[in-house]
């Protein structure tokens, strides 16, 4: 088969927009601005006034779940209503999936080094706390051995006093 000329598409597609587009003035005049609905089957120009947008707040985000409200399903008939229930399953089933992939990878990924930055932290702290253990056993041998000392030192000296 045969590839078209760019040049006959290009001229298909001018002859369609051609065929909706409203007649227009030329181009030196600015068409004027009116605020009537254009008709079902038109397709809007820049110019034109759009009354029927709908708001921001109505348009899904991609980010959004849209579950229809019980006064849709209502007036849905019984086959839309059970794939809109199904599609709502699958995709709940679908985000738990996701989850589950997602929690596995990070523990396959981070498991090893958190492993070895626990290990890491934890010899530190455990070389830390003997320093401190043992700077205290000093200091408090220290205070006994010093109390001893004094007392040592008194019995003498009370001592020596009783004997002269």
């Amino acid at each position: 088969m045969k590839e078209p000329d760019h040049d006959e598409v290009l001229d298909k597609l001018d002859a369609l927009l051609n065929k909706h587009r409203t007649p227009r003035q030329p181009a030196a005049t600015t068409p004027p601005v009116t605020n009537t609905k254009p008709a079902v089957n038109t397709i809007p120009v820049l110019t034109e006034v759009v009354g029927h947008i709908a708001k921001p707040d109505a348009i899904p985000v991609l980010t959004q779940i849209v579950i229809p409200s019980e006064s849709t399903a209502e007036t849905m008939p019984p086959a839309e209503q059970n794939t809109t229930h199904a599609t709502t399953e699958s995709s709940r089933a679908t985000h738990a999936n996701l989850n589950r992939t997602i929690a596995e990878n990070l523990e396959q990924r981070i498991m090893p080094q958190l492993t070895k930055h626990i290990d890491q932290s934890l010899e530190s702290l455990l070389a830390q706390f003997k320093e401190e253990i043992a700077q205290l056993v000093r200091e408090s041998l220290a205070q006994e051995l010093q109390q001893y000392f004094d007392v040592i030192v008194s019995d003498l000296q009370r001592h020596s006093n009783d004997h002269r």
